[in-house]
């Protein structure tokens, strides 16, 4: 494999939910909402990159760690999961892959 540039783990919080719901919001949400696949509340993390290798590799470490993969290469359109954007504000209790689609799609690109 060659080296290729990828953009993973947009927006996921490494620190316990606030407020605090239940004893386990104490966790970071990589652990806090990883679920088995299959799982009907299972979560999604978006990936983008140039390397159909690449986006396999983290595909199957998201699957491995508990989240479905939205693919939302190529890497220029990275911008799509960036501050700001509709994606952004479920940094605290995740999005299935069909709300995460739809969010990138809604994203705007603020030219100035």
């Amino acid at each position: 494999m060659t080296p290729a540039l990828v953009r993973a783990f947009s927006r996921v919080q490494f620190h316990e939910r606030h407020p605090l719901r239940i004893p386990g919001d104490r966790l970071p949400a990589l652990l806090r909402l990883a679920r088995p696949t299959g799982a009907p509340d299972r979560k999604a993390l978006v990936v983008s990159s140039d390397s159909p290798d690449a986006v396999e590799l983290v595909t199957r470490l998201y699957d491995d760690l508990g989240f479905d993969a939205v693919d939302n290469s190529p890497l220029g359109e990275s911008w799509r999961s960036a501050a700001g954007t509709p994606m952004w504000r479920h940094h605290v209790d995740g999005q299935s892959r069909e709300e995460l689609v739809q969010d990138l799609r809604r994203a705007d690109r603020i030219l100035s």
